[in-house]
C-alpha cells in the first residue's frame, strides 16, 4: 500500500489533473481550456469530463459552457476534515479505554450509511479482530454499523432492507422487522451490541457520538472477546 513504485494508471491522473485546475482564481472553465491546460485532447478530456459530471465531481453550466467543481468534492473534503479533527480529539479517551479494559476500540465515521475506520487502538491477544483504518464496516452485524444505520431515513432503510441480509454467524439478525426494531432500540438507548453476529466468540459495544445539533459524527467501539468482556461487564455491574 502506498509503493512509490506502484505504476500510476494513467485515467485516473488524467481525471486529476482536470480536477486540479479549478482554482479561487479560476473557479470555471471551458472544455477548450480544460484541454489546453492538461495538454489531453479535446475529445479525452471531454470524456473525462462527462464521467466527472456523472459522479458530481465536476458541474457544468450550460448557459456559459463551463465546468466548475462538484459537490463530491466537498462531501470528501468534510469527511476528510471531520475524521481528522474528531480522531485527534477522541485519541486519548481511545487510548485510555484500551489501556483500561485490553480490547480493541475503534473510532469510525459515517460515509452515508457505511461506517469506516478512522483509528484502531489495541488488541485481545487471543483472539484477533480483522479491522483496519480505512475498511467499511461489515453493513448488518458490526456494532457500529448498527449505530449508523440507527441515523439513516426510514426510506434508506427500506431499500437497504429489501434485500436478503447476510448471516455470518447463528446470532446473526436476518429478519429485517427484527433489525428494524433492534434499531429503534439503539436510538433511543445510544449503544448498539454485537453479541457474536459477525465472529463466534467476539463481542462489541458501540455509542455514538454526537455533534451539537443531535447529528451523528463518529462512532465509537469497544470490541473483545466475550467470556471476558461479559466478564467486565459483571464487574461494572
Amino acid at each position: 500500500m502506498g509503493s512509490a513504485t506502484a505504476k500510476p494508471i494513467q485515467s485516473v491522473e488524467r481525471a486529476l489533473r482536470i480536477l486540479e485546475q479549478f482554482t479561487l482564481s479560476e473557479p470555471k472553465i471551458t472544455l477548450s481550456d480544460l484541454a489546453k491546460k492538461t495538454g489531453l485532447k479535446r475529445t479525452t478530456c471531454y470524456g473525462i469530463a462527462e464521467t466527472l459530471l456523472k459522479h458530481k465531481y465536476l458541474d457544468y453550466d450550460e448557459s456559459t459552457g463551463k465546468y466548475s467543481l462538484g459537490v463530491s468534492n466537498y462531501i470528501l473534503g468534510q469527511l476528510y476534515a471531520q475524521s481528522m479533527e474528531i480522531r485527534a480529539i477522541a485519541s486519548p479517551y481511545i487510548n485510555q479505554l484500551a489501556d483500561k479494559y485490553q480490547t480493541a476500540v475503534h473510532l469510525v465515521v459515517p460515509d452515508g450509511y457505511d461506517a469506516v475506520y478512522i483509528d484502531k487502538v489495541g488488541e485481545t491477544e487471543s483472539f484477533r479482530i480483522l479491522s483496519r483504518v480505512g475498511k467499511r464496516a461489515e453493513l448488518f452485524a458490526a456494532a457500529i454499523s448498527k449505530v449508523v444505520l440507527a441515523y439513516q431515513e426510514e426510506s434508506v432503510l427500506d431499500q437497504l432492507l429489501s434485500k436478503p441480509m447476510p448471516r455470518y454467524t447463528v446470532n446473526s439478525i436476518t429478519d429485517p422487522f427484527t433489525f428494524r426494531k433492534m434499531l429503534n432500540e439503539v436510538r433511543e438507548r445510544k449503544i448498539a451490541l454485537d453479541n457474536e453476529e459477525l465472529d463466534v466468540g467476539l463481542v462489541c459495544i458501540a455509542t455514538p457520538i454526537e455533534n451539537n445539533r443531535g447529528d451523528l459524527v463518529a462512532v465509537i467501539s469497544v470490541s473483545g472477546i466475550s467470556e471476558k468482556m461479559h466478564e467486565q461487564e459483571k464487574a461494572i455491574e
